[in-house]
């Protein structure tokens, strides 16, 4: 093969390259520092990671009222055993605040958080998300 071949490779890895940053353009979005997706990554609170295979669904603070989660319930009893599991169980998330929770293909979940009265921003947040993972 030798030098031109090898030449050719690299042109094509570049225009590979090329094509999925101008693809991963048209998705990008932000509604806050804590909550964006720019170049084919999602941002949520301290969490960043690709958005190929997530998908995204908005929760309104009302309905996380009455959720009690693992993390929840963990994280209570191992700072104070038995009465923390309660204590745990009982603790809400703020019921004014919107959620988005991004699903990994392994599984996992991440929640990002945003202000109720950017809730248009938030939607639009979370179809971009969908329609980037399904088409990246």
């Amino acid at each position: 093969m030798g030098f031109w071949a090898d030449v050719e490779q690299i042109t094509k890895e570049k225009e590979a390259a090329k094509a999925l940053k101008n693809a991963t353009k048209q998705y990008n979005y932000t509604v806050s520092k804590t909550l964006k997706i720019e170049g084919g990554q999602v941002t949520a609170g301290k969490h960043t990671f690709p958005v190929t295979g997530v998908t995204a669904a908005l929760e309104a603070g009302l309905t996380q009222q009455g959720r009690v989660t693992a993390t929840r319930l963990v994280a209570g009893t191992l700072a104070f055993g038995e009465a923390g599991t309660i204590a745990g169980g009982m603790a809400k998330k703020n019921t004014t605040n919107l959620y988005v929770v991004f699903t990994h293909p392994d599984g996992t979940q991440t929640t990002g958080e945003a202000r109720a009265k950017d809730e248009g921003k938030v939607r639009q947040f979370v179809d971009t998300v969908n329609a980037a993972s399904a088409a990246l």
